[in-house]
This record gives C-alpha cells, sequence and structure tokens, in this order.
C-alpha cells in the first residue's frame, strides 16, 4: 500500500483556549522543533476519520507514525482524523486546521495555510473528519492525501541549483552547513533539510501532483540559468508591470504548475522514483534557484 508523507504543527505548539475559543501558534514557534511528521499507509487516497469507532478509526487499513523532526517517535498504529476547525485570523481572513489523532491522543494539526506565531485565531466552526456515508451531516469532510502534501512544505526537484555562498549546488547536495542566498536577507543558512521519495507510480495516481520543469532560457536569457525542477504548487517571484495590472502589484508570487500554460515550462511523469528536496531557513525566505 502506498505511503504519504506530510507535516503538521505539534499539539503543543498549537494551543487551543476552551474558555473564549481561540486557537494560537506559540509566539516561539520553531520550525525545527515545533512540527511532526505524518507517514500514513493506507489502501486510498484519503484520510478517515472516526465518528462512529470509540477513538480506533473507521478504516482499518489506515496506519500512521508520527515522528518529530529529530525523529522522536509521537504515536503509532491505526490512525485517524478526528475534527476540522474553521478559524478566523484578525484581518478576517480564515484557514482550516485538521486534528490528527491515534487512539484518542492528538498527533497535531494540519492547517490549509500556514499560521503565524503568536497571532490568536477565533474559532468560528467546524465538525467531524468523516466520509459523506458515515457524517451525521451528510457531507463528505475528509481531505485526500495530495491535499494534505499540497498543504505540507513545498520542494525542489532533482537536479535543481541552488545558490550557495560556495556558488551554485546541485538541491540534493545540500546540507544544514550551507548558506543560500535569498532575495531579501543575503546569505542565510539553512535550519533544516527534508527529503521524500516517491514512486513513480505516485504520479499515475495523482496527475496533478507532477513535478514541474522550467527549461533553462524559457523564461528570458539566463531566466533560469539552469533547468527548475519543483512541484507544483511551488511559489515562484514574478515581477512585471503585467503583475502591477493584474494584482495590483509589481511582485506576486505564483505556483509553478500556472507557468506551462503560458508557455514556461512543463509538468512530466518521473519515470524514475522521484526525490523532492524541502528546505527551511530560520524565516520565510525567497531563495535563489
Amino acid at each position: 500500500m502506498p505511503t504519504s508523507s506530510f507535516y503538521g504543527y505539534s499539539s503543543e505548539a498549537l494551543v487551543y483556549n476552551a474558555t473564549n475559543g481561540t486557537f494560537t501558534l506559540d509566539a516561539n514557534y520553531d520550525f525545527t522543533t515545533d512540527r511532526v511528521l505524518f507517514q500514513i499507509t493506507d489502501d486510498d487516497a484519503s484520510l478517515d476519520g472516526d465518528e462512529h469507532n470509540n477513538e480506533v478509526g473507521e478504516d482499518a487499513d489506515q496506519t500512521g507514525v508520527v515522528t518529530r523532526p529529530d525523529g522522536t517517535l509521537v504515536g503509532s498504529g491505526l490512525i485517524y482524523g478526528e475534527e476540522y476547525a474553521i478559524l478566523q485570523a484578525p484581518d478576517g481572513s480564515q484557514v482550516t486546521i485538521d486534528r490528527i489523532e491515534i487512539a484518542g491522543v492528538k498527533m497535531g494539526y494540519v492547517p490549509s495555510a500556514p499560521l503565524q506565531p503568536g497571532v490568536t485565531y477565533t474559532y468560528v466552526g467546524g465538525g467531524d473528519i468523516d466520509n459523506i456515508l458515515q457524517s451525521q451531516g451528510g457531507a463528505d469532510t475528509r481531505q485526500t492525501y495530495a491535499q494534505y502534501e499540497q498543504q505540507s512544505v513545498p520542494c525542489f526537484g532533482p537536479g535543481t541549483m541552488i545558490r550557495t555562498e560556495n556558488g551554485e549546488i546541485p538541491v540534493e547536495w545540500l546540507e544544514t552547513s550551507d548558506k543560500v542566498l535569498t532575495r531579501d536577507h543575503g546569505y542565510q543558512p539553512i535550519v533544516w533539510i527534508g527529503r521524500t521519495k516517491l514512486d513513480p507510480g505516485y504520479f499515475t495516481q495523482y496527475p496533478a501532483e507532477r513535478p514541474v520543469c522550467i527549461p533553462a532560457g524559457s523564461c528570458g536569457a539566463n531566466m533560469p540559468t539552469h533547468d527548475l525542477h519543483v512541484t507544483g504548487d511551488h511559489r515562484l517571484l514574478f515581477t512585471s508591470a503585467k503583475a502591477e495590472m493584474l494584482f495590483f502589484s509589481s511582485e506576486v508570487l505564483l505556483p509553478a504548475k500556472a507557468w506551462p500554460d503560458r508557455g514556461h515550462g512543463f509538468q512530466f511523469f518521473p519515470a524514475e522514483p522521484y526525490t523532492l528536496t524541502h528546505i527551511a531557513c530560520a524565516q520565510h525566505e525567497v531563495i535563489m534557484a
């Protein structure tokens, strides 16, 4: 059976206040320690819930291993989605978080978009995670593993060259001792690297998740300088007068999967196992690739 991997916030980092119905991500949230890695093996494409099965989960084939970034085991066994919550930020925007459990114990939360450390989010709705047949509300509130992976860390494909203080280096050679060139803050140290190996059959099953290749020079002279391989939801910085006209900003971050529609690159099916590399600095950065 296939195994899916994605990251979420640890249950200690995202705190619920039952008195006023709010969630707050720790103001001192540390990307390198306050996350958990979910690795779930299942014979179908969606994470099932537990509404009718007393903290066991409704899918007996759905098993998981949850670890911290340093490899420490958080929990393992039959895993399930317990509840989803719709949260509202102070600016009025909303984000959904899914609480994932093993045997009634919270393993962590997976958000539909990143939460801001120190910001208090108000609970405005939610419910159980279940399929349409089990759900009391008659709705399918599950997410697919592909959706969870999209909400995890976007990443680079093999062969992508990353600019470091020691020159351009293939992403698969990078180590945490390297410093990468960022657009806004010069060379910054890598605080964490993660690598996910996917079989070719994964992309056959989920064709929308195919990697994107943007060939060298396809966006202008030396843009990019080498073929760029990224996941479809990886954001690329687009700067032009057209961006100003369309988005009222001269700079926007666009998903890579939108670029082939404009004649810049293509999606493809890897013929061999495909390794994706995740990179994190101490804060969000635009990395020169």
